[in-house]
């Protein structure tokens, strides 16, 4: 009996094998710039988020 089943009592569903092999797959430097560019924009935004939250905790006004 294999790990996953025996903690779970299922078998494992991997995604390994649901795409089919013929598909083309995005590859290459412009999926991990868009990859980065996505990264970053994420990270702007937590930024923002993290900023508000330290003003509203030492002023005590709310945005």
């Amino acid at each position: 009996m294999a790990p996953f089943e025996a903690l779970y009592g299922r078998r494992c569903r991997s995604p390994v094998g649901w795409f089919d092999c013929t598909e083309p797959r995005p590859r290459g430097t412009d999926l991990l710039q868009k990859a980065l560019d996505q990264v970053r924009v994420i990270q702007d935004r937590l930024r923002t988020a993290q900023i508000d939250i330290r003003v509203t905790r030492i002023t005590g006004v709310g945005r």
